[in-house]
């Protein structure tokens, strides 16, 4: 909403026939806003390739304005398809927009007039470009707090629902329950550790194909889940076939086609007891708030668990006593 507003007000200091704000966006920019095209609405999001060579690459890199009389002449400008109007363009200024010392955009402003423009007007165009920057760090810290937010909102909801109850079997669907919802994937999967052998075996499965995996039993340190729990580090995959850790087994077994994987250990003290695991998030890729949320539910499941089993054998005493009572009321009175 800010970009847009940057370019009508720069218009009423310096005359241009066109201009726009690209973001960066990993190795391209991205156009954001645009004034004075035939189809500046058309042309949002058009993209171009992130090159030191092309002049926008070499104002992010300078990190400092650019004036050209004649980009026509300039062997940095490339002429698309996309924005005809680009072969008409002759005087530019290319300004950078700084976020704590990174450029993460730049601010062109066009003519199609050769020599418009000074330096006086690039000082000018810079300030402008100044202000699209905070817009920029405005809604970047405005975003990260509305992604603590909902993280801890996630979390908050997990430990209610995770720690709602006593029974094992029950609190292991739940674990699965709340990392679906939260991490909106496709399938997930919970792996007990078998201290006898260091076996991994499948418990609980919710989602795409990984009811079937319930039962499996991985062998010690195979898989990626089994690299978890050799090393009780987080691991994050998205692209599980470039991964040699991965094993097809599972697939085979399931009929799913696993594309990236989020592996977490499930630990009680200092000993991983488990794995939880989370498949092909529907957004794409699994991004570091996943990653994050993701650990903090297996966090939460190691301490859940824990209590399950110490009821599970309270209650199991209990009834052996019990029974041992019972059984031996008649002899006793005997006696």
């Amino acid at each position: 909403q800010v970009f847009p507003q940057v370019l009508v007000q720069l218009e009423r200091l310096i005359q241009f026939d066109s201009a726009s704000i690209m973001l960066r966006d990993e190795d391209r920019l991205r156009l954001v806003a645009a004034r004075g095209f035939a189809d500046s609405d058309g042309i949002l999001g058009h993209t171009m390739p992130l090159d030191e060579t092309r002049l926008t690459g070499r104002v992010l890199t300078t990190r400092q304005p650019i004036v050209i009389a004649d980009v026509q002449k300039d062997p940095g400008w490339v002429v698309t398809p996309d924005l005809p109007e680009s072969g008409e363009i002759h005087g530019w200024i290319g300004a950078p927009l700084v976020v704590r010392d990174r450029a993460v955009g730049v601010l062109n402003v066009d003519s199609r007039q050769v020599g418009a423009y000074r330096a006086a007007q690039a000082d000018m165009v810079m300030a402008f470009a100044d202000q699209a920057a905070a817009a920029v760090a405005n809604a970047q810290l405005f975003s990260e707090s509305q992604r603590r937010v909902r993280a801890m909102v996630a979390l908050a909801e997990a430990a209610r629902v995770v720690t709602a109850s006593l029974d094992l079997e029950d609190v292991l669907q739940r674990i699965l329950g709340q990392t679906m919802s939260s991490l909106d994937v496709a399938s997930a999967t919970l792996g007990m550790v078998d201290e006898a052998t260091g076996e991994i075996e499948f418990k609980v499965g919710l989602g795409s194909g990984a009811s079937s995996l319930v039962g499996l039993r991985l062998p010690r340190g195979q898989g990626i889940a089994g690299w978890v729990v050799e090393h009780g580090e987080m691991a994050v995959v998205n692209d599980v076939r470039s991964d040699a850790r991965f094993v097809r087994v599972i697939d085979e077994r399931s009929g799913f086609e696993t594309r990236g994987l989020a592996c977490a250990p499930i630990r009680i003290q200092d000993r991983t007891i488990g794995v939880l695991e989370a498949a092909n998030p529907l957004q794409g890729e699994f991004s570091s708030d996943q990653a994050e949320l993701l650990q903090g539910i297996a966090g939460l499941a190691g301490t859940a668990i824990a209590h399950a089993q110490l009821f599970s054998e309270t209650r199991a005493a209990q009834q052996l006593y019990a029974g041992l009572f019972e059984d031996s009321a008649d002899p006793i009175l005997i006696t």
